[in-house]
């Protein structure tokens, strides 16, 4: 349990805005800030807040939004939430080991990724698998996890002209990020490997095995491992290994 002095205080001189966004949707607005310390902060505020106005809220790196009509009664509430003093979420803790196999034929942008940053392929593999990664949050596609934590010195300008189909499962980078493509889908990531885990199901009871807050150990595998596991996948048997740090 944090002590009084590790408190984050949540102050009219936090740097936030609240904007109504047209009869509907609300957005709180943080000022930049080290996204994997404020993270524990961000979700304490989004779950306090669902509990008190019970709608849907959904969260990025430092913004809120709450889908209800912005009336000066909820916004008066909500600045009177904001303000109050919260401890940050605790840390579930959960570790998802991802598969991934990084051979030439999965890693479609390894070879000029390579090339760009003038080190061999299998540097680029171990800077990628060595950090334990968070979620920060799930978006752009149902089930697209957004990690932080990503080595500085892979932290790439993403394409300046996107692919068409970026195949599913890729692992790829953008800018300072990595990140999951759970299905096909245009997109202007640079590809470096593939993982054959399913990442969303909507027919599943949890569609999505990722949560915000849980985090992501990339495992390197080879070609044949990848297509063992696929089988699995494919057939329903494989289950994705997690762990508790």
């Amino acid at each position: 349990m944090s002590s009084a002095s590790n408190r984050y205080s949540m102050t009219p001189y936090d740097n936030y805005d609240i904007f109504p966004l047209g009869t509907q949707a609300i957005l709180i607005r943080w000022a930049p800030r080290e996204h994997s310390q404020f993270l524990p902060y961000l979700l304490a505020i989004k779950n306090r807040l669902v509990l008190h106005f019970e709608v849907e809220v959904v969260h990025t790196y430092a913004q809120i939004l709450l889908k209800m009509a912005p009336s000066p009664a909820v916004l008066k509430q909500l600045k009177k939430l904001l303000d109050q003093e919260i401890e940050p979420l605790a840390n579930k803790s959960v570790i998802h080991h991802i598969p991934v196999c990084y051979d030439l034929e999965f890693g479609l942008d390894l070879n000029a990724f390579t090339k760009a940053k003038q080190v061999a392929p299998q540097t680029i593999i171990d800077w990628h698998c060595a950090p334990r990664y968070t979620i920060a949050f799930l978006g752009f596609l149902p089930g697209f996890p957004y990690l932080t934590g990503l080595d500085p010195r892979l932290h790439f300008p993403r394409k300046k002209k996107p692919a068409f189909n970026i195949p599913k499962g890729a692992v790829a980078i953008g800018g300072s990020q990595t990140g999951i493509y759970p299905q096909e889908s245009p997109g202007g990531w640079h590809i470096i490997g593939n993982t054959p885990i399913r990442l969303f199901d909507p027919k599943a009871n949890n569609p999505s095995p990722f949560s915000p807050g849980d985090q992501i150990q990339f495992n390197p595998v080879s070609f044949s491992k990848y297509n063992t596991i696929a089988q699995k996948v494919a057939r329903g048997t494989y289950d994705l290994k997690t762990t508790q740090s």
